[in-house]
This record gives C-alpha cells, sequence and structure tokens, in this order.
C-alpha cells in the first residue's frame, strides 16, 4: 500500500519541543477555544446524520456511508447536508468521513482514493461553513446600511432643529430632543456596522481555511506531495454577548470522523457478523492512512466513532492516536433484548459487555490526545445508561457529548422513524441535567428538523446558564480544575 506524501509548511510546531510529536498549534487552539467555552456552563450543538441525510435527499446507498465514497460521488449533496445542518444551528460539522477508509472504500473500488476522499470532505465541510457564515455576514452589511442610513437622517434632523434653537423653551426641548436620537440612531449603527465587520472577520478566515483544504484536495487528487492544509488565518475571538452569537462560539468547528463501519455487510439486516474484513495488519495499516489524511486535511478536531467492540475499536484508536489532533471517543452501545443489559453494540446480534477495562483500554491508548468521549449511534432509551456508565462508572470528569440514532439499518439503506422532537429534547435535558453532557446532536435517522429543535432548546439553556454564572465567576470556580486538565503544551519531548 503506497504511504502518503507530503510538505511540512515552514513555521509548524514540529520543532517546538513542547508539544506532541505531530501535533500543530490550530488543531489544539481550536480546542482550547472549545475548552474555554465549556467552562462558561454553556453546551454546543453537534449537526444531524450525514449518510442518513444524502439518502432521505434522494441519494443512493453507494453514495452513503455504505461505500465511503459520499464526497467523491456526490459532493454536492454533501454540502447541502452541512448547509442545513448549520442553518438549524449546529455549531460542530463532522465531515462525511464516517467510512472513508480502505477497508469500506476498497470493495467499492475506490480503496487507492481514500486519502483524497478525506481531503476532499474537509474541503467541503469548510466551504459550507464559509458559505454559512458570508450569508450571514451579508444579512448583517445590509442592516448596516439600513441602520446607517436612519442614523444619516437621524443626525440631519439634530443639526435642523439645532439651528433652529431660540431663546425659547419649546425649541430648546426639541433640539434635546433631535439630538438624543442623533445620538441613539448613531450608536446603533455603529453597533451594527462594528458587527457586520466582524463577521466579515469570520468570513475570511473561513474562507481561507476552505482554500487550503481544497489546495491539499487538489494535490491529491493530481498525485502531487499534499500540503498540510492548516487554515493560515485565525477567526476573531469569540463575543459571548453581542450579535448572533449570543452564546460567544465563533464560527462553526469542522471535525474528521473515523470509524469501524463493517466492510460489505449483509443485505438486509444491520448485523456485521459476516463483515469481510481484511487481514488485522491491513486493517491496521487502513486506519494509519485514514488517520494521516485527517491530520493532513485541516480538520478542528478527530472524533472516533462506533467504538463497539474489543476487536476492531483499538485498532483504529491506536491509529487516531498518531494523528496529532485532539480526538473525542465515540462510543457504541445497545441494550441486551434478552438480557436488558447495555452492552456494546458489537455486530449487532452478539452480546459483548460494557466494562470499566475496555473503556480505559482505550482511554489509555489514546493518552494526552484524548479530550472528550461521546455516545453516538445509541438510541435515546439506552444512551442515558452509557452516560451513567461513563459519568460514574468510569469516573470521566472531562466534557460529554450524545448524539443519538433513531430508526433502524437494514443494509444499505436507513429506515425512518416518526420522532417526536419534544420528548427527544426531554431525553437531551436529562442528560444535561444529570450527566452534565456539553454537547448534543443527532446520529443515523436524525436530521435538520431535530437538530433545529434541539438548537432552540440549547440557546435558551445556554442563556440561563449566561445569567445565572457570570463568566467571571465561572472562571475563577474552574480554574484548578482546568490546570488539572492534560494539556498539549504540557507535554515534554
Amino acid at each position: 500500500m503506497p504511504s502518503t506524501e507530503w510538505h511540512d509548511q515552514p513555521g509548524t510546531p514540529e520543532d517546538d519541543k513542547r508539544v506532541a510529536p505531530g501535533a500543530r498549534a490550530h488543531p489544539w487552539a481550536q480546542w482550547r477555544r472549545l475548552e474555554s467555552f465549556f467552562r462558561t456552563g454553556q453546551g454546543c450543538v453537534i449537526d444531524g446524520a450525514n449518510g442518513t441525510e444524502i439518502q432521505r435527499l434522494g441519494g443512493k446507498p453507494a453514495e452513503t456511508f455504505s461505500s465511503g465514497t459520499a464526497a467523491l460521488a456526490r459532493p454536492d449533496l454533501c454540502q447541502e447536508v452541512h448547509e442545513g445542518y448549520l442553518e438549524a444551528g449546529a455549531d460542530i460539522i463532522i465531515t462525511h468521513s464516517y467510512s472513508s477508509n480502505r477497508n469500506v472504500m476498497t470493495h467499492a473500488g475506490y480503496g487507492d482514493r481514500a486519502c483524497e476522499c478525506i481531503l476532499s470532505c474537509a474541503a467541503i465541510a469548510r466551504r459550507a461553513t464559509a458559505v454559512h457564515a458570508a450569508k450571514h455576514a451579508a444579512k448583517l452589511s445590509h442592516a448596516a446600511a439600513q441602520s446607517n442610513a436612519a442614523a444619516s437622517q437621524a443626525v440631519e434632523a439634530a443639526a435642523m432643529a439645532v439651528a433652529r434653537v431660540t431663546t425659547s423653551n419649546s425649541s430648546n426641548k426639541g433640539a434635546q430632543t433631535a439630538t438624543h436620537a442623533g445620538v441613539v440612531a448613531s450608536s446603533l449603527a455603529a453597533e451594527v456596522t462594528w458587527l457586520a465587520g466582524r463577521a466579515m472577520q469570520e468570513v475570511e478566515a473561513c474562507a481561507a481555511a476552505a482554500s487550503a483544504a481544497a489546495a491539499a484536495t487538489l494535490a491529491a487528487s493530481e498525485g502531487q506531495l499534499i500540503p498540510r492544509a492548516e487554515p493560515p488565518m485565525k477567526a476573531p475571538e469569540p463575543v459571548s454577548t453581542q450579535g448572533w452569537d449570543a452564546a460567544g462560539f465563533g464560527p462553526a468547528l469542522v471535525v474528521g470522523s473515523l470509524s469501524t463501519h463493517p466492510p460489505e455487510m449483509a443485505a438486509g439486516g444491520e448485523s456485521s457478523a459476516t463483515a469481510k474484513w481484511p487481514a488485522v495488519e491491513v486493517e491496521e495499516a487502513n486506519y494509519m492512512e485514514a488517520s494521516e489524511a485527517h491530520s493532513l486535511s485541516g480538520v478542528d478536531m478527530l472524533w472516533l466513532e462506533m467504538m463497539k467492540d474489543p476487536e476492531h475499536a483499538p485498532r483504529a484508536v491506536k491509529a487516531a492516536a498518531t494523528a496529532g489532533l485532539p480526538v473525542f471517543l465515540g462510543i457504541s452501545a445497545r441494550t441486551d433484548p434478552a438480557t436488558g443489559q447495555t452492552v456494546l453494540w458489537g455486530s449487532g446480534e452478539n452480546c459483548i459487555p460494557l466494562t470499566v477495562e475496555w473503556f480505559k483500554s482505550l482511554v489509555d491508548l489514546l493518552g494526552i490526545c484524548l479530550v472528550g468521549i461521546n455516545v453516538m449511534h445509541t438510541n435515546f432509551s439506552t444512551t442515558g445508561s452509557v452516560l451513567k456508565f461513563i459519568r460514574e462508572d468510569c469516573g470521566w470528569e472531562g466534557p460529554v457529548g450524545a448524539y443519538p440514532d433513531h430508526g433502524e439499518f437494514k443494509a444499505p439503506e436507513w429506515v425512518f422513524k416518526e420522532l417526536d422532537n419534544a420528548d427527544a429534547v426531554k431525553h437531551v435535558e436529562e442528560w444535561i441535567t444529570k450527566y452534565n453532557v456539553q454537547l448534543v446532536g443527532g446520529c443515523c435517522g436524525l436530521g435538520p428538523d431535530y437538530i433545529r429543535s434541539i438548537s432552540a432548546f440549547m440557546r435558551k439553556h445556554n442563556a440561563q446558564m449566561r445569567e445565572k454564572f457570570p463568566e467571571k465567576q465561572i472562571q475563577d470556580e474552574t480554574t484548578e480544575r482546568a490546570s488539572k486538565r492534560p494539556r498539549i503544551e504540557q507535554i515534554l519531548d
């Protein structure tokens, strides 16, 4: 299997002895941004399903997670899905790379394009983020133009009122009223203009990141040396109480996905017992190649998804630990119908206990790269028990996310089921209250309507947290705890 070639850009932190091997400045700066946001007591919204949403929009199974080739086969639908979730209120979007690795793509005849596909996934997500930010900036620009026009009229009226001032009380009071109106109108215009300018700074940063990702994708497609798609510009610092982003989150984060999705599942069901896995050493090498591609792609983080068994999960985890990226570990579980116990998802029909030993073994493999845990592709009724396991049995105190699925997989397609969004929000509220979940979203079967509902809930929750806990108080109370968390700068060579 040919190795991926790339060249390092000057000034990258590979020469900085304070950071872990392979780590770079941008992804860890993004993680620190997210970590700081969590310290305010607020939470963020993850997007919904990618593959099943492509199916909902008319895509074929070969264009979704079944083949890992979505970014190559239907880049238009991939971008449409991302933009739909951003419009619905997502703060974090996951690239369409869930099953983009040679283990899955080889059977579809695209194994030698796995790296290119992963890079393309990141480029599409960056492009969608830039488009979304630009649309908002355009709205603010129009609002600024209208506000400035109104301010101009108010100031002109004030000038006329002052020019007519005499010794009469009525003319003096009229001038005072007019000048005050001019001050208010000018202040509002200045504020909206500032917001529009700041929004354009975000657009510029997002566009620069999209350009870098596109350049890496183009190089991969043409067989050239692949530059690291490190976003070359930094967006302005989020403002916690002004503008459309009242939570102070800033531009959407783009995270890559690396999963243990089984190759060539039997049609008609959700069991992967007969999946056609390659030899162990080949499977491991394929994960390593995918991890390296994610490292090149310029994503902000790498999210491991469908970690669901003691065989394949450690192989993907080992690969993710080499990417030099902040990593979230995504656990998938289900309720065993025979015993009622919460078990690992496994093949979908075997019964593998969910144990503290298994959890800690993966945590140890990731080491300093591990920054959070997700419970994903687990139905609503089971997610709570897995969250309890993580918090109480395993003693995990770091960030935790939850993005459940809804429906049923009958390979190669997803069977959608009706969802009561009000009931879903109640689950989310319970997870936040009981288990301090800080990231919520959706997996297979859950689309923009669901994300719109939980986004509305999360915005209300965040507003209450900002009112209850002023930012300085939160920072003071969490300084000691935060200082104990592993940081990439604390790792010496």
